[in-house]
Parts: C-alpha cells; structure tokens; sequence
C-alpha cells in the first residue's frame, strides 16, 4: 500500500499510528466492537466469534482480526440486537440479555 501511495512504509505506519493519514473505508478492530456494543471484554467478542454470532473477520492484522465498518454495519442491521438500557450493553440474544439483567441489575 505504501508504495501504490508512493510513501515509504516507515512513514506511512507513523502517519496511521498518529492519526495524520487513516485507511478508508475503515476497519474495526475487537477494542472498536466492545466500544461500539458496550462489551465489557474482548473476551465476548471471542465468544460471540467462535459461535458464530458475528461475522468472519474481513481480515488479519499480524494476531489481530478486524473487520470492514460496513461488514459491522451490515450486521447490526440483519440482527436484531437486544439493547440493557441502563447499561447501553448490545446483546445477539434476548437469553444474554435476560441473564444480564438478572445478575447485574436485579
């Protein structure tokens, strides 16, 4: 990519880690769902991975998995996530939600 840029790679690497340049579209990593859903740990996004309640990763970045923002998006949109008010924490199934609710709020 950096050379199709015309960048070397050492600059272009700064310039993601600092912000200057971004990779569009962009890719959410499992730190970007727990933030996005409310998920505690990145311990659910593995859960929810290995039973197939997300989708494949679009990719792998050296150990990390990440995924396309409309990959997410599209996802969300064909499943109908059960939302804890109180807590703004996304669940794939009512059950989660219920079993949260009665250990966390009740």
């Amino acid at each position: 990519m950096a050379q199709a840029l015309g960048v070397p790679l050492e600059r272009l690497v700064k310039q993601l880690h600092t912000g200057e340049s971004e990779l569009l579209p962009r890719r959410l990593m499992s730190t970007d769902l727990r933030e996005r859903f409310g998920w505690a740990s990145s311990s659910t996004v593995s859960l929810y991975r290995r039973k197939g309640r997300l989708p494949a990763p679009d990719g792998r970045d050296g150990q990390r998995d990440w995924w396309w923002e409309t990959t997410i998006d599209a996802w969300e949109t064909e499943h109908e996530l059960s939302w804890c008010r109180p807590c703004s924490h996304a669940f794939v199934t009512k059950v989660g939600l219920k079993e949260h609710r009665t250990r966390v709020h009740d």
